[in-house]
């Protein structure tokens, strides 16, 4: 009697797990009207940067589109950066297969990630720089500002880190 007790109690943990995923893949793919809150904006994450310039920092509709030119820019000047990198840590990484590694050998592989990494950002610093260039005077300390908050979420101390401060005052 508890077998068939247990057996009807999979099944409907089953039907439950099945119409969850149905929901989930209804909500995900085919309810695509603009309102996903994991959405960044326009055009995913490359458009959040837009967004934020055009409501923080004010920016026109002639400054977005020399924004957009040169994001398009930078970013296919990137892509092969992106695969360096990617690659060399991939090459640092495959030596975990090996049981015993020198660590000079490790460490030159590590230097090889850190140069690329180092070519990333300096493009990344130049390119912001450029995007200054777009903003009047007036909206230039405001793109600081808009910079800043981007740095600090990307290194993790952005929401959360601000909430914690909130609860040790």
């Amino acid at each position: 009697m508890s077998y068939i007790r247990n057996n009807k109690t999979l099944l409907l943990i089953i039907a439950v797990l099945f119409l969850t995923n149905i929901a989930l893949l209804y909500f995900k793919v085919w309810n695509r009207d603009g309102h996903d809150k994991g959405s960044l904006g326009r055009g995913g994450p490359q458009g959040f940067m837009a967004v934020m310039l055009e409501k923080e920092v004010g920016f026109n509709k002639e400054q977005i589109a020399q924004y957009e030119d040169l994001r398009t820019k930078h970013f296919e000047s990137m892509k092969p950066l992106f695969d360096e990198v990617r690659n060399t840590k991939d090459s640092l990484y495959r030596l975990m297969n090996y049981t015993q590694v020198a660590d000079s050998i490790v460490n030159v592989y590590a230097n090889r990630v850190s140069e690329k990494q180092k070519a990333v950002e300096l493009k990344m610093f130049y390119y912001l720089k450029a995007v200054e260039a777009i903003c009047t005077p007036e909206q230039k300390p405001k793109f600081d500002s808009v910079v800043q908050k981007l740095v600090k979420r990307q290194t993790g101390q952005g929401r959360k880190s601000e909430g914690k401060d909130k609860n040790k005052k």
